[in-house]
């Protein structure tokens, strides 16, 4: 994952690990976390500061679309 300066294009920050492109970001009312969702089904958490992975589910399509009971 990628973040770009839009007027420029250059690259200000990489978040490696997602094996496929990423489809949702959000981040904590406090700004010190950020969610990703990726199409390679896994949601992983990062710590805004430093920037740093913090934590990973797999599988993330089973928690954002639970099976009907």
């Amino acid at each position: 994952m990628r973040r770009r300066d839009t007027a420029t294009g250059e690259e200000l920050v990489r978040l490696p690990g997602h094996a496929n492109f990423v489809f949702s970001l959000a981040f904590s009312p406090d700004g010190k976390t950020l969610v990703s969702c990726s199409g390679d089904t896994t949601l992983r958490l990062w710590d805004t500061e430093p920037l740093r992975e913090r934590s990973r589910l797999r599988r993330a399509a089973d928690v954002l679309r639970p099976k009907a009971p």
